[in-house]
């Protein structure tokens, strides 16, 4: 799979006010990452310098249930953020959590966003941490992110 918000034409999941990012920095991309039933996270993106507002769109494009089937059970998304690339120095979650709705499809798509700002100081480093533990054994997914971020 390639990094499916692109490709599958404009949308306006881009297009909220909240917060003002203007694109200083240029959007990270990450593809086709997986998750099973343990929390996992991207790859630490280095944005260059400290930046204080954040708007990340989660695009979960396929979802195996676990033993756990409720809808309110599915995976949580959330942004961290920290001041060195071993995430150990000040790690802040940004935003507010974010959960999918569990149903299982390899066709239905699930768009979420988060947004938010850094509480006191600007964070230089970021990650998009996925806890499925809800889901129960036997889950898995796959996800494509967009970060954007500005000073």
């Amino acid at each position: 799979m390639a990094f499916a918000m692109t490709t599958q034409g404009q949308s306006s999941v881009l297009n909220y006010p909240i917060p003002q990012v203007n694109g200083l920095v240029p959007p990270i991309q990450i593809a086709d990452k997986t998750f099973t039933t343990a929390k996992t996270s991207t790859a630490v993106q280095n944005l260059g310098f400290g930046c204080t507002k954040f708007q990340v769109v989660i695009y979960l494009k396929t979802l195996v249930l676990g033993a756990n089937t409720s809808a309110n059970q599915g995976p949580l998304f959330y942004l961290e953020a920290a001041d060195v690339v071993g995430m150990n120095t000040n790690l802040t979650v940004i935003g507010e959590m974010t959960q999918a709705v569990n149903v299982a499809s390899a066709t239905e798509v699930q768009c979420m966003r988060i947004w938010g700002q850094t509480p006191v100081a600007a964070k230089q480093f970021l990650q998009i941490t996925v806890d499925p533990t809800l889901m129960g054994a036997g889950s898995s997914g796959t996800f494509d992110v967009l970060i954007m971020a500005t000073p």
